[in-house]
């Protein structure tokens, strides 16, 4: 039992169970701990732990629970709780019926796993997400070939036209959309990735709820578990209007091959450089894109700040009075390009967009950003710049020449001139 306990504190989830015929409700020490309640109190009954569960959680959960009881079957569901100190928990919350010997529910056991932290991540990469012009998603099949999706960014709704909460809750709603043609093809993709655990990259189309006949592309990383289950990384873009122009399609299909160097992680798969940074200016997190404008290794720019690898001071301090002027007014920046140096001393032209890092309790924790780079752009005005101060050279010369031309021509004209009123 000691180390039962022990077990349950270091991962944090609880055990509960509770009597159908009495409501007698039993918690491990644990799930106290979880819900913020001193473990010496006595154990909340069934209906307040109803009233401890978000206003908006409940209907769902009252649903859930009820249909375990009547069905006899087993729940899985994610509910949000109040503590009794006004600070918001989210678990995860299981349930098992226990059955008497003619088949009766007559007690539900289950488990409440705390996974507030990790739906702060999810917070965070929710906002990152929203910068990046795709669907990002985790997707997970299991040994008995069982499929649903861990995370899926709003993006889907307008590309699928479908709700990320109905496809977190039925992966098939989001794989019947694809085109009857290409089921097969992509079925293949998915099988070969998953024999060979090399990157999924497929191009296919779907028919929306609406009709509408759409080219995506995904590109995801696949990576096994200990329990035997794949999960894919991944990101999936709507390619329509590059399909309509091959010339468009290839180029975007050369930019996502030069940003997916061997990626383990989603946001390695987005071809901008993206990062963000905490309120010092410590780096929170950085892609293989943005590593490489400095020419290091990710590792060595997480929790550092721009000064330790960036040796343009002058640039540094712009850099962080432009960021500290984002978090102050909470408003995002569309930021002329800026040059930065690289490592062998040339100059990079980059469009930066940056915006605030707003956590669920609406504070102000950082920088998101991203940076393209727009060298050939800028390289491009520049030539036409200096084409054109040659032009108005040119042109200047020849009006030079036609000017020192006619002074030379107008004397002898006079001469003759002269001679011909003598003769007459």
């Amino acid at each position: 039992e000691i180390r039962l306990r022990e077990a349950q504190q270091v991962a944090r989830i609880g055990s509960w169970e509770l009597d159908v015929v009495t409501d007698r409700v039993l918690w491990s020490e644990e799930e106290f701990r979880i819900f913020g309640i001193d473990p010496n109190q006595p154990v909340p009954s069934f209906e307040q732990i109803g009233q401890m569960i978000h206003a908006d959680d409940r209907k769902d959960f009252t649903q859930v629970f009820q249909t375990a009881i009547a069905e006899g079957t087993s729940y899985k569901i994610d509910l949000r709780f109040l503590r009794s100190d006004g600070s918001i928990c989210y678990t995860e919350n299981r349930g098992k019926p226990i059955f008497n010997e003619i088949g009766q529910v007559i007690r539900m056991v289950g488990t409440s796993l705390d996974i507030t932290d990790r739906k702060a991540i999810e917070a965070r990469f929710d906002q990152l997400s929203a910068t990046i012009p795709g669907n990002i998603y985790t997707v997970v099949q299991s040994l008995d070939g069982r499929v649903w999706f861990e995370y899926m960014s709003a993006a889907i709704e307008e590309i699928h036209e479908l709700s990320a909460v109905d496809i977190l809750h039925d992966a098939s709603l989001l794989l019947r959309c694809t085109h009857p043609d290409d089921v097969a093809a992509y079925q293949a993709a998915v099988a070969e990735s998953a024999e060979t655990m090399t990157l999924f990259k497929h191009e296919w189309r779907i028919v929306t709820p609406s009709g509408k006949l759409k080219w995506l592309q995904g590109n995801s990383r696949p990576k096994r578990r200990e329990n035997g289950d794949i999960a894919w990384y991944g990101i999936v873009m709507d390619v329509s209007e590059a399909k309509r122009d091959e010339a468009v399609r290839k180029q975007v299909e050369a930019a996502l091959e030069a940003q997916q160097l061997r990626l383990y992680q989603v946001i390695d798969a987005v071809p901008s450089a993206i990062f963000v940074k905490d309120r010092e200016g410590r780096y929170l997190m950085a892609n293989q894109a943005f590593a490489d404008i400095y020419g290091v290794a990710i590792a060595a720019i997480l929790g550092k700040q721009d000064a330790d690898f960036n040796p343009a001071s002058a640039q540094v301090k712009h850099f962080l009075a432009i960021d500290q002027q984002v978090m102050q007014t909470r408003q995002p920046q569309f930021i002329s390009p800026k040059a930065i140096s690289t490592p062998e001393g040339k100059l990079r032209w980059h469009q930066v967009n940056l915006r605030p890092l707003i956590d669920a309790d609406n504070q102000v924790q950082g920088i998101i950003g991203s940076l393209i780079d727009i060298t050939n752009l800028v390289r491009l005005e520049m030539m036409l710049t200096n084409a054109s101060d040659t032009l108005d050279q040119v042109k200047s010369a020849k009006n030079q020449v036609f000017i020192d031309l006619n002074a030379s021509l107008l004397p002898p004209v006079a001469v003759v001139r002269n001679t011909e009123y003598q003769q007459d």
